[in-house]
């Protein structure tokens, strides 16, 4: 055989003749890849059929037709249906993302039906980075090597490293009275940006149930797809869009992805760098790392640890059979590496009421962001809006501000939305923050801020203590020991003197960091223990909005903020909390409706920025 089992001819049929016309690319679910342009040559009464004479020994072919064509606008690419099922052993081509692998000297392969299409033709090329018209990447023809010929435009290029197919060849370019020693290819990351359907987790670049016999070259059977997306499913790890930039830099098309199953899906259309190893795999061994660590927070199932450790190390194995020697190198010099990515990147919005009056239905919303590395709060968003699109506005607003941005830097994005007092019973987890669309090109959905983003409260007042207090008091959250709780009880406020023994008995408990209002800040009680933990420097404040908090509640935050090496214990308080709300857990058995937290974070590395324009001026 010598043709990759992906590799059609396409051809011009009208009644019983054809003429070939070009080359194509195989693709599960019964599709095909070719050039626009070839389609395009289509004659008046001819339609489209493909075949593979030079992979298959019986005579096949089959009727196609034409589902989309796009020409122009930096894009020559034609989605194919056809009209009945290639035959064993022909199978789909894994079809994957370059991204930032575009690098000079990468070694790939084509294969087309030159001229007449009588026969295939291997050619072998290195790429030379970009080239040609927009969007193209040029490919250099290899010494003693056939050259890429009228026929072979949609010609699928071969990543000779990974087995994947990275683009489609669409032109050449060289003297008329010499072969061209240079060509063009649309790399597939502009395919499956122009197709998002061939994302979709049933059809397109994934191969489907047909393709699972095959494990030769494929870099996920559907077998070990499909358990890898049940050992994710509802998992996220704390810092989800962290571990995918580093499984795949350039990959910011998984950070919003719901889960890791999600992540990992989207993960499986980006090819592997030089070493081989695919970033799917990086990021499976990521999410183990973190799991490993108990640094896992989930909405649903925890993973099991042992299963996906031997999940990882199966296609670990699987990958070094078919060359990739240096695998287990890559992945541990990854696992390095997330611990020396940067702090928190940061989006505050910042939401006051706008107006005189007290009872004013207007509000000014401005959204601020600020990278890991030190504080210096760019502004973003400053509107005026009405109570009632405040919701979407402000979560509109935290999106807004990440949109391109978060992609480049080398953190977890935290988002902090800055209230006055009266402000503070606003529900701003479950604000409906507007997540990308789904597989398949799905139009956008929102989800609730909290469930995708982590989110903490802080005061729009200055700093209510000073700088030394509170600086005693966030030292143990910067360790790795578990953070000290402060329980004001449930009852507080039932005898004389009580204001007092508050604040005495949050001021005499020094080794605190974080203070549980157990009443509430809906009761007197709950507020003075508000304004006194403030004042004595507790850098966080947890209190729920559907009520008192018993003691149950300090049973299971404690047992959420496990000592982990390495885990800082500021990030442990946010992912307690955080799992605590996502979790839905009851305060009882009896029937207790679902925890509802608030997490105030008081942070003076950090000041609320000022607005320093007229808010009228606002966008």
């Amino acid at each position: 055989m010598s043709v990759h089992p992906w590799a059609l001819r396409i051809l011009a049929r009208v009644q019983d003749r054809d003429r070939a016309i070009g080359t194509g690319v195989l693709l599960p679910g019964g599709r095909a890849l070719t050039c626009a342009h070839v389609v395009d040559r289509l004659r008046e009464g001819e339609t489209v059929a493909v075949d593979s004479p030079s992979y298959i020994r019986q005579a096949w072919s089959t009727a196609a037709a034409v589902e989309r064509s796009l020409g122009g606008d930096g894009i020559d690419a034609a989605l194919l249906r056809l009209e009945s099922p290639a035959p064993a052993p022909m199978r789909g081509a894994p079809l994957r993302r370059l991204g930032p692998s575009a690098s000079s000297e990468r070694p790939v392969r084509t294969c087309g039906y030159p001229r007449n299409g009588a026969v295939s033709i291997w050619s072998d090329h290195v790429l030379m980075g970009r080239g040609g018209r927009p969007g193209l990447l040029q490919l250099g023809r290899r010494a003693g090597s056939e050259p890429i010929a009228v026929g072979c435009s949609g010609s699928g290029v071969l990543d000779k490293a990974t087995g994947a197919v990275i683009g489609l060849v669409t032109s050449s370019y060289g003297r008329e009275d010499a072969d061209p020693r240079t060509s063009f290819m649309l790399p597939a990351d502009a395919v499956l940006d122009a197709l998002p359907e061939l994302g979709s987790a049933e059809a397109g670049v994934l191969a489907d149930a047909a393709d699972a016999q095959w494990d030769d070259e494929d870099l996920l059977p559907v077998k070990e797809r499909n358990e890898a997306l049940r050992l994710l499913s509802g998992v996220r790890p704390g810092r989800m869009e962290t571990l995918v930039r580093l499984a795949a830099p350039g990959g910011e098309y998984a950070d919003q992805a719901h889960d890791a199953a999600g992540a990992l899906l989207r993960l499986l259309d980006h090819n592997a760098g030089a070493s081989g190893v695919p970033p799917y795999l990086i990021f499976a061994d990521l999410v183990l790392a973190d799991a490993e660590a108990g640094g896992t927070r989930s909405s649903g199932p925890v993973p099991d640890v042992r299963e996906l450790r031997a999940w990882v190390e199966a296609q670990t194995a699987r990958i070094e059979r078919h060359g990739a020697e240096e695998a287990r190198v890559v992945l541990a010099d990854t696992r390095t590496a997330v611990s020396a990515v940067g702090g928190d990147c940061h989006v505050l919005v910042r939401i006051e009421r706008y107006g005189d009056r007290d009872d004013g239905e207007l509000r000014h919303v401005t959204a601020w962001r600020s990278g890991p590395r030190r504080w210096d709060p760019e502004r973003v968003v400053n509107v005026i809006v009405h109570a009632d699109e405040l919701a979407a506005r402000a979560a509109g607003a935290v999106a807004e501000a990440e949109e391109g941005w978060l992609a480049q830097q080398d953190g977890d994005l935290l988002v902090e939305v800055a209230l006055p007092v009266e402000f503070l019973d606003l529900e701003v987890e479950s604000w409906p923050y507007p997540v990308a669309g789904g597989d398949g090109g799905a139009a956008p959905h929102t989800a609730a801020l909290g469930d995708e983003r982590d989110v903490v409260v802080r005061g729009l007042t200055g700093p209510r203590t000073g700088w030394k207090a509170w600086q005693a008091r966030w030292a143990p959250l910067n360790a790795s020991a578990r953070p000290r709780v402060h329980w004001v009880p449930v009852d507080t406020g039932r005898e004389d003197g009580w204001r007092k023994r508050i604040h005495s008995a949050l001021g005499a408990d020094t080794g605190s960091s974080l203070a549980v209002l157990g009443p509430g800040i809906a009761t007197e009680a709950g507020r003075a223990a508000l304004g006194s933990a403030l004042a004595l420097g507790y850098p966080f404040l947890v209190w729920d909005r559907c009520g008192p908090l018993d003691r149950s509640f300090l049973d299971h935050l404690e047992e959420a903020m496990p000592t982990r090496p390495g885990v800082p214990g500021a990030l442990s308080v946010r992912q307690a909390i955080s799992h605590l709300r996502r979790s839905g857990r009851s305060a009882d058995d009896g029937g207790a409706p679902p925890w509802r937290p608030v997490l105030l974070h008081e942070d003076l590395h950090r000041p609320v920025p000022s607005i320093a324009a007229d808010p009228r001026d606002h966008r």
